[in-house]
């Protein structure tokens, strides 16, 4: 996710560092390391009332082993470069709730055999035999409250990414990703600012 004007600033001061890390509960976790980068992304992203940053601080926390799991998917690594090797997170925010839905049901691919099951049962329990105010909601209700919670009791919410890397028993946190974004684009902002910060996760 780019910021404007150069990224605002390539390094933070130690005391910006320090409010948008207290800000966001970010403490406690001797082994999450934060980039100047990752910390203005945030700060930018609260403060122009993007998202909900607290949804990025509940994954890292949960990464970090001192809050219980999210209903994301878990952390898994890119297997294809530009950014093999380094790690993503999901992180949900209720803009992405059409996005889970659509996912779960296949839309995107004409929709799944379950959908059309689903459909077929709520018909077939319509004694009335016509459509009715009563029918409309029920399926209203499985096609979406119903298809998010089973996708969150599975663990497969999915949203943007928190991009980080491991070194050294320690997880950098680099940058916040877009789910439109490319991975060239990623890769190229991760460069430029991530690696003069912390070249030795770079070296190899």
């Amino acid at each position: 996710m780019s910021t404007n004007e150069d990224e605002q600033e390539a390094l933070l001061k130690p005391d910006e560092a320090e409010e948008i890390r207290s800000s966001h509960f970010l403490f406690n976790m001797p082994n999450a390391i934060f980039t100047s980068l990752f910390l203005t992304q945030l700060r930018q992203l609260r403060d122009g009332a993007i998202l909900d940053t607290f949804h990025i601080s509940d994954e890292i926390k949960s990464i970090e082993g001192v809050e219980r799991r999210t209903s994301t998917k878990p952390a898994t690594q890119f297997q294809r470069p530009p950014l093999k090797g380094l790690w993503h997170q999901h992180f949900f925010n209720p803009r992405f709730i059409p996005q889970n839905i659509g996912s779960h049901w296949k839309l995107g691919s004409g929709g799944s055999p379950e959908l059309l099951e689903m459909f077929a049962e709520e018909m077939a329990a319509e004694e009335s035999g016509i459509v009715t105010k009563g029918l409309i909601n029920r399926i209203a209700y499985r096609f979406i409250d119903g298809a998010f919670r089973d996708r969150a009791s599975a663990g497969r919410i999915t949203g943007e990414w928190i991009i980080f890397a491991k070194h050294e028993g320690k997880n950098f946190y680099l940058t916040v990703g877009l789910h439109g974004e490319d991975d060239a684009v990623i890769y190229e902002r991760v460069m430029k600012w991530c690696k003069p910060e912390f070249p030795f996760l770079f070296a190899g």
